[in-house]
C-alpha cells in the first residue's frame, strides 16, 4: 500500500507538514506526522555522539518533511537515527522509514537504522503488499 499510494500532494494530508516541538529539554522531542513521531537523543557511551531513537517513524506521505525536520536539527549536527520502534503495524507509522535511511546515507551515515516491533509485524506488512 506504501509504494502504491502516494499522498504527498493531497491536501487532505496538509497537517502532515509538521513541527518539532520540544517535550523533555535536549533529549526528547514530537513530531505530528499524520502519525506521531517521537525523537529520543540516546547520549553517547565513553564520548561517543549521541544518537537518535524514533518512536514510530511517521508516514510517507510526510517523509519529506520529516527528512526536513530530522535533516535541520539532527543530521546536520552528526546525530543520526540509530534505531525505530515500530509501536504497530500500520504503514502511516513506518512508511517514512526508508527515505530516514536515505537522507541519513546521503549525509555520510551508512549504518543501517534497527527496527523494533512486535513479532507479528512484519505478516501484517504482507498485507499491504
Amino acid at each position: 500500500y506504501a509504494g502504491k499510494v502516494d499522498h504527498r500532494d493531497d491536501p487532505l494530508f496538509a497537517q502532515a507538514r509538521c513541527k518539532l516541538a520540544e517535550i523533555v529539554r535536549g533529549r526528547v522531542w514530537f513530531m505530528m506526522a499524520f502519525c506521531n513521531v517521537i525523537v529520543v537523543r540516546v547520549p553517547g557511551k565513553s564520548g561517543a555522539k549521541s544518537t537518535l531513537l524514533l518512536i514510530d517513524a511517521g508516514a510517507a506521505s510526510a517523509a519529506d518533511h520529516i527528512v526536513e525536520i530530522l535533516s535541520e536539527h539532527f543530521f546536520e549536527k552528526g546525530e543520526f537515527v540509530s534505531h525505530c520502534v515500530y509501536t504497530h503495524g500500520h504503514v502511516d507509522h513506518v512508511g517514512a522509514i526508508p527515505f530516514i535511511e536515505a537522507a541519513q546515507k546521503s549525509a555520510g551515515h551508512t549504518t543501517p537504522i534497527e527496527l523494533w516491533a512486535h513479532e507479528r509485524t512484519a505478516a501484517r506488512f504482507r498485507r499491504y503488499a
